[in-house]
């Protein structure tokens, strides 16, 4: 496994060695999301480690904290390679904080579905978690049928919602404007009003809005929430599989698709290592840890997959370039108007 303390002891050797050893040495930096570190610590880098010889030191963290470093070390990067949801893959494009990817630098284009290919190779969608209704399998015994649902009084105080400054809630709000106009998602998701006015309906049944997933899962798992809407594959059906009561739904109504999104950092250290390294998370071998250990649809169409994961075909799409323009609004909006 690689820590801290091993890339650390590792740099001081290096640091002390003759010049032509430290050139020869290849380490890169890899920002991703916190919730994955332990298998890409435990199984995914250390593969890759293997068969290039290189060091990775992941740093798991939130997309927006990742934004952040790369936004601080915009001219003497520190990253080679960043994950990120794609609202916050967009600002990084925005910026000039990522390079394109090619199909002559990362071999692994050649093998995956044409949609998991953004902005004209400007990023890669490596794997896409489903977004629906997670419930509690003991409260609520005969799951969610519909999005709908959650707005009956039966769920009067059970709901944990996630914050506007979530992901996920932009494709909440997607789903309250298509039950409030009855516009197919396509056209709902730009009717924001509607959707505004639908979730601020949605209040009584609210016992807590939350900004850190924790907080709403943990009430989840201990059965004080009943149900939570816009949670993803990668956290509910993980949980289910370890003993968990709870589920995913797989509502009538449909259910969202959220990409889980790499990019090579431009002016990145070692930037050859690290269009390797996203080759490596393109390949059979970590799309298959994907999908039966988080339940996310692959961007290999090769790869199996179990019961119930849709490929990405099958969920919406959300504009997320709509939802990263807007979202600062929306958060001031859904303070005012929703948790006010």
């Amino acid at each position: 496994m690689t820590t801290r303390r091993h890339f650390l002891i590792g740099t001081a050797a290096i640091l002390g060695a003759p010049a032509i050893v430290r050139a020869q040495t290849k380490e890169i930096v890899v920002g991703g999301p916190g919730g994955m570190a332990g298998m890409m610590r435990d199984d995914i880098i250390p593969a890759f480690e293997k068969r290039t010889g290189a060091k990775v030191l992941f740093e798991g963290s939130r997309s927006v904290v990742n934004l952040q470093k790369l936004q601080t070390n915009k001219d003497k990067p520190t990253m080679s390679v960043v994950m990120m949801d794609e609202d916050i893959m967009l600002r990084a494009g925005g910026e000039g904080l990522i390079a394109p990817v090619t199909p002559a630098g990362v071999k692994g284009l050649s093998k995956i579905v044409p949609v998991a290919i953004a902005k004209d190779g400007m990023w890669v969608r490596y794997k896409t978690p489903r977004v629906a209704v997670a419930f509690n399998s003991t409260r609520v015994p005969g799951g969610v049928p519909a999005w709908a649902d959650l707005w009956d009084a039966k769920y009067r105080g059970k709901l944990a919602v996630p914050h506007m400054s979530l992901t996920s809630t932009a494709n909440v709000l997607t789903i309250a404007s298509h039950l409030e106009t009855g516009k197919p998602f396509q056209e709902a998701q730009y009717d924001v009003d509607a959707g505004f006015k639908k979730l601020r309906a949605l209040k009584p049944n609210v016992m807590a809005f939350y900004n850190n997933g924790q907080q709403g899962q943990a009430l989840l798992e201990q059965g004080e929430a009943w149900a939570i809407p816009g949670e993803i594959t990668s956290y509910v059906l993980l949980r289910k599989g370890e003993g968990v009561k709870i589920d995913l739904a797989a509502p009538k109504e449909g259910s969202f698709g959220i990409p889980s999104c790499v990019a090579e950092v431009k002016g990145a250290p070692n930037a050859e290592l690290a269009r390797e390294f996203i080759t490596e998370l393109l390949e059979a071998p970590a799309q298959k840890l994907f999908a039966e250990r988080y339940f996310d649809s692959p961007a290999n169409p090769s790869t199996p997959v179990g019961p119930g994961i849709m490929s990405p075909s099958e969920m919406f799409n959300t504009d997320w370039e709509f939802v990263s323009k807007n979202r600062a609004a929306w958060i001031e909006r859904f303070d005012r108007e929703v948790v006010a």
